[in-house]
């Protein structure tokens, strides 16, 4: 999970080095809460066999993109998603999962300085299976990501906040996370 981590980075570097000096590039990190959309019902048939679950973890995105014009922009994007754990108070199964994805942005500028967006796009995912008994397995797979946000632009840097879903296989996983954007 480290080596997909600072791939990660090193390509969003690589990316922002490159169009630093170019206008209507940005790029930009961002943290907050994920939580697996784990269904009452699955909660409840695990804890009748005695497993608990935790859905709630956090997780960090970097980002790159291109504004094409005041209503519009793609951005390319790598997200840790956090964990999942299940424990039955002996053994217990963490599910770790990130992903990579391109996204459309549609904008909508309220005042100046202030935009709302939604956006809409496609990743793909990697979710890492790990047990204290030595179980280990993996999966990936390329589903669809949309969210909404906001933006604030102070000259160079917007501060962003958004909701983000991504589909792992039928899995949602939600975002919801602030940070900080810099303008080229």
């Amino acid at each position: 999970m480290m080596k997909k981590t600072l791939l990660g980075l090193s390509i969003i570097a690589v990316l922002s080095s490159s169009v630093a000096s170019a206008e209507g590039f940005y790029i930009g990190v961002s943290g907050g809460g994920t939580e697996a959309d784990v269904s009452e019902a699955d909660k409840a048939a695990l804890a009748f066999v005695g497993v608990s679950v935790d859905e709630e973890d956090t997780g960090f995105k970097v980002f790159a993109g291109y504004r094409v014009d005041k209503y519009f922009a793609l951005e390319a994007f790598y997200t840790d998603l956090g964990e999942v754990a299940l424990t039955d108070g002996v053994d217990s199964l963490w599910i770790e999962s990130d992903t990579f994805g391109l996204s459309a942005l549609g904008i909508i500028p309220v005042t100046e300085n202030f935009e709302l967006f939604g956006k809409v796009g496609f990743h793909g995912w990697d979710a890492d299976f790990s047990s204290t008994n030595g179980f280990s397995a993996s999966d990936d797979g390329a589903n669809e990501t949309y969210g909404i946000g906001a933006t604030y632009s102070m000259d160079q840097i917007s501060f962003r906040a958004e909701l983000e879903r991504y589909n792992l296989d039928g899995q949602d996983v939600d975002m919801l996370s602030a940070g900080v954007v810099f303008n080229f």
